[in-house]
């Protein structure tokens, strides 16, 4: 080995001894002006970062200041505000209250003219239909109203329906999920529930003679009071009976006209109402 090379190997073994085998590496790749420079961009760039840093919780801070000085201003304005500034002040809250009032009963009155017009208005093919079982997190799961086939009566080419086609999953599809405590998919998942909880709560000797004797939950109360109220199932659209308040005088196929005002109970309890038309225009 030449004298340069065991000189060179002798200074990586003290770099490795001392923990500066990185700068011996950057100096080896770079040279001793080229590692310096780059050691000290790197360092400016670190400063740069923490300063970036430091500005932007900075930021975040004088936010929480201006909210909380606002804050104050506005409750010691009020203390020290005159009578004619306390009355303007008053009467713009009680006009800007009055304006959210009058917003929020255009918007009532339009859906009720809205759903007065759905009551009156035939029903055809792929009409949106809501259950009040159907949901999650009070989000409504929506499903639709379908013909397999025409009755041989269309409005702007789309089939109408009669007070017959109540078929669950023929008519009727599925809405996909339901919390009704009468569903036994819904009773399924409470009883499961409830048998892992007690299997959690066993002592060692009740799993033992578990193995013996069949203890498991037989029966879930179906109320509104009961863990399977609590829970959800798959849907199973099944009606014992047609579409409620069809139209008598207008008949689709020998059958009352389906309108938007009818309704449909589910054999556990949902009840089925009719949100669109279907109609395009």
């Amino acid at each position: 080995m030449s004298e340069k090379n065991i000189v060179s190997s002798a200074l990586e073994s003290l770099a490795v001894e001392f923990g500066v085998d990185g700068a011996y590496e950057a100096i080896q790749k770079d040279g001793l002006l080229g590692a310096v420079k780059n050691g000290v961009e790197n360092k400016i760039n670190d400063v740069k970062q923490g300063i970036k840093d430091i500005e932007k919780k900075a930021e975040e801070v004088k936010g929480y200041v201006k909210e909380d000085w606002n804050n104050l201003k506005n409750a010691v304005g009020d203390f020290f505000a005159s009578d004619e500034e306390k009355a303007a002040k008053k009467a713009e809250e009680e006009a800007k209250k009055a304006k959210e009032e009058a917003e929020k009963k255009a918007a009532e009155e339009q859906a009720a003219a809205m759903r007065e017009a759905l009551d009156k208005s035939y029903i055809l093919h792929t009409a949106l239909l809501v259950c009040d079982k159907a949901y999650t997190n009070e989000e409504i799961h929506p499903s639709y109203i379908v013909l397999p086939y025409s009755h041989g009566e269309s409005i702007h080419g789309l089939p109408q329906l009669n007070v017959d086609d109540y078929i669950g999953d023929k008519n009727v599809l599925n809405f996909g999920i339901c919390r009704s405590p009468k569903n036994p998919k819904v009773q399924e998942a409470a009883r499961k529930i409830l048998d892992e909880v007690k299997e959690e709560s066993k002592s060692w000797t009740d799993k033992l003679l578990g193995i013996f004797v069949d203890d498991s939950v037989d029966d879930v109360c179906d109320s509104q009071e009961s863990l399977a109220a609590y829970c959800a199932g798959p849907c199973i659209p099944e009606f014992y009976q047609k579409w409620i308040d069809g139209k008598e005088d207008v008949l689709i196929d020998g059958s009352p006209a389906l309108l938007g005002r009818c309704t449909l109970c589910c054999k556990y309890g949902g009840n089925i109402t009719i949100q669109s038309s279907g109609q395009l225009v």
